[in-house]
């Protein structure tokens, strides 16, 4: 069993490196902020959605949900369509430019971390996944772009 405090240092790791994530993100800003490229990789993940699922995935409430979704559409990256389940509901969906911004902000990322792990070796990176995906046995599998 890990101790706390190793616990404590890899929620620290964890922080560092979504910090570096960000400070990345900003710099090569693209077109959508991090919270659209969020409910984008969600809505990529689980297909077309109602918000309030959006909601629960995501770990916001559905005001905050609803303004990401709000944005992203301004934006033309989701498009509402008709619940067939519920006239009175809509659900989210990619667009294509949504697609491809989540697809750019994504090779981005792999590119960025390329660069991060230059020096390590395939079995040191290898093992890093290993023990990710074991981290997080819930996750999904990762669905192609198109």
């Amino acid at each position: 069993m890990v101790d706390e405090r190793v616990a404590e240092d890899l929620v620290q790791a964890f922080s560092d490196v979504v910090r570096a994530v960000r400070v990345g993100d900003r710099q090569g800003q693209g077109s959508a902020p991090a919270a659209v490229l969020a409910l984008l990789a969600d809505l990529h993940r689980l297909g077309d959605v109602r918000v309030g699922d959006l909601a629960a995935v995501s770990g916001t409430g559905a005001p905050t949900a609803s303004r990401h979704a709000a944005a992203a559409e301004e934006l033309g990256l989701v498009v509402r369509r008709p619940d067939p389940d519920d006239r009175r509901a809509c659900r989210l969906a990619l667009t294509p430019d949504g697609a491809r911004v989540l697809e750019a902000h994504r090779a981005q990322q792999s590119r960025r971390l390329c660069q991060s792990l230059a020096d390590w070796s395939d079995e040191d990176a290898d093992t890093l996944l290993r023990l990710l995906r074991r981290l997080g046995p819930n996750a999904p599998a990762p669905t192609p772009l198109h």
